[in-house]
């Protein structure tokens, strides 16, 4: 074990995360039979990035103490972040038959099968660790995105507000009940859990981000471009922040505030292909084709295999008359994916434009 004080010293240096400090004491206090603080110099190492000698250290431990369920558990970790997922299983397994009634362990290997796949193993560990220990929030989370990612909508409703009778201001499950809600066009309920996560973790721009997005879709216009603006306060060169600023602009006929901000979307990230796609869009509905041409063809060539912008340029070439590189384009695309709805719907606006469309 770790003398007490010099355990809560390391803790509170990791804390405040000066971890050169921390690492220099695990260090001159190393003994050759002490596993703890190996797992500890392994755990300071993993936070500084230093996965390999985490691992190193790790294996150290376990050489000192081949029972100690820790040290399986945190080089499952490792190997989850060096992208193994079977050898992180194999860890956990290991870890688990040593203490089977931890619901930490139980979360890891949870957490190793979902990152598999594995919907039946990760929801068993799941449900395991929360029974384990009924307040271990993450758990709530976790199982709740499983069963979201699964379409087992309404599980995941009911985990999420399970987790919040137990922390009703938790940002994480509040947000991710926001994004459930939204998934069900339940907009007001999903705007009430964004603010309420808000409340707990105002920093945070994803969650501004899909706040503004739901007050876009209720049409509440000024309180999303506020909103985008909050977010930009945080992060004011964030991209995705600026592209739905310029289009919440673009929906209420503001094309030229939606242009700077496509603009500047474009600036921080220039291979973005959405905000590029909208300021083709801008420029394709004020008629101004070759500059929609030219913002298209520059993004086509950072992202040469997305079809998404090849359509969007026979859109352009479509409306600009020249049919037959539209027709080039809008073919090319089917003859790869027969099905693109998107290529075939295109296709039908060129004939029209054509004139070769007959109604039946």
């Amino acid at each position: 074990m770790i003398d007490k004080e010099l355990y809560d010293r390391i803790s509170s240096l990791i804390q405040i995360k000066d971890y050169n400090k921390a690492e220099e004491l695990v260090i001159n206090a190393l003994e050759d039979d002490n596993d703890h603080l190996y797992i500890t110099l392994g755990n300071i190492c993993f936070l500084q990035g230093n996965t390999e000698e985490a691992e190193k250290n790790y294996k150290k431990a376990l050489a000192i103490e081949p029972d100690n369920p820790d040290s399986y558990s945190n080089l499952a970790v490792v190997s989850r972040q060096k992208n193994n997922p079977e050898e992180a299983v194999e860890y956990l397994e290991k870890a688990l038959s040593l203490s089977p009634e931890s619901p930490e362990i139980n979360y890891n290997i949870a957490n190793t099968y979902k990152q598999n796949n594995d919907f039946e193993n990760a929801e068993k560990y799941f449900l395991n660790a929360i029974k384990l220990n009924i307040g271990f929030i993450q758990c709530y989370n976790n199982l709740g995105t499983l069963y979201q990612d699964a379409g087992k909508l309404d599980k995941a409703e009911k985990i999420f507000r399970e987790g919040l009778l137990i922390d009703e201001n938790n940002p994480s499950l509040l947000y991710n009940l926001g994004i459930l809600y939204d998934s069900l066009d339940r907009v007001d309920e999903a705007i009430d859990m964004y603010k309420h996560a808000l409340s707990s973790q105002p920093v945070w721009i994803e969650n501004l981000n899909n706040l503004g997005i739901a007050y876009k879709r209720k049409r509440q216009h000024n309180r999303a471009i506020k909103t985008f603006h909050d977010a930009l306060s945080i992060e004011p060169e964030n991209p995705m922040v600026k592209n739905n600023i310029g289009t919440t602009y673009r929906d209420i006929g503001s094309r030229e505030d939606a242009e700077k901000y496509f603009r500047e979307a474009i600036s921080n990230n220039p291979g973005y292909i959405k905000a590029s796609i909208n300021l083709g869009e801008i420029y394709r509905e004020n008629g101004e084709y070759d500059n929609a041409l030219e913002e298209l063809s520059r993004i086509e060539l950072l992202s040469p295999d997305d079809n998404e912008i090849k359509i969007h340029k026979a859109s352009v070439y479509i409306d600009r008359g020249d049919t037959e590189k539209a027709e080039d384009i809008i073919e090319k695309i089917i003859d790869k994916e027969p099905d693109n709805i998107t290529a075939l719907s295109s296709k039908g606006m060129l004939l029209l434009k054509k004139g070769k469309y007959r109604r039946s």
